[in-house]
């Protein structure tokens, strides 16, 4: 039974897939100097293996009943303040400018926009989680929702 009420990967869109792709080739071109044959089998491997590792190794972040789960972390949603969602500029300056770096992050510079949550938690030492999305408004959604149906 699947229990998310959001869920998200954080792959790539599609420039960073063609950058990789073409950085892939482009090992398999420079290798040809030496065996065409191990040129093109690098190559053909980094064409295809590049964008595959970045879309294989995306972090997920997803929101169940009770937890908020960012790449391999998680944190009880009753542990959570009120999540501020972040546009393209507010984002900017919350990953530059005013950037917390004690916070948790499970960002990708792909995505513009994102959200911030504070920790309610006195003993962690995050007091906030910085996420990239696609849809924060929808992960903000599904955090509320989970805290009401907690209460």
């Amino acid at each position: 039974m699947n229990d998310d009420l959001f869920r998200e990967r954080l792959s790539p869109g599609p420039v960073p897939l063609i950058a990789g792709a073409v950085f892939g080739a482009l090992l398999g071109m420079i290798l040809t100097v030496l065996s065409t044959a191990a040129g093109l089998a690098v190559g053909i491997a980094g064409l295809i293996g590049v964008p595959a590792i970045l879309i294989l190794t995306s972090p997920v972040v997803r929101v169940t009943r009770e937890a908020l789960h960012a790449g391999p972390a998680h944190i009880s949603t009753d542990l959570l303040g009120e999540p501020e969602v972040l546009d393209a500029e507010r984002m900017r300056r919350v990953m530059g400018p005013e950037i917390r770096p004690d916070a948790y992050r499970c960002t990708r510079g792909w995505i513009r926009t994102g959200l911030q949550v504070p920790i309610l938690d006195e003993e962690d030492p995050a007091p906030a989680w910085v996420l990239s999305l696609r849809s924060p408004e929808e992960c903000r959604t599904a955090i509320l929702a989970a805290q009401r149906q907690g209460a």
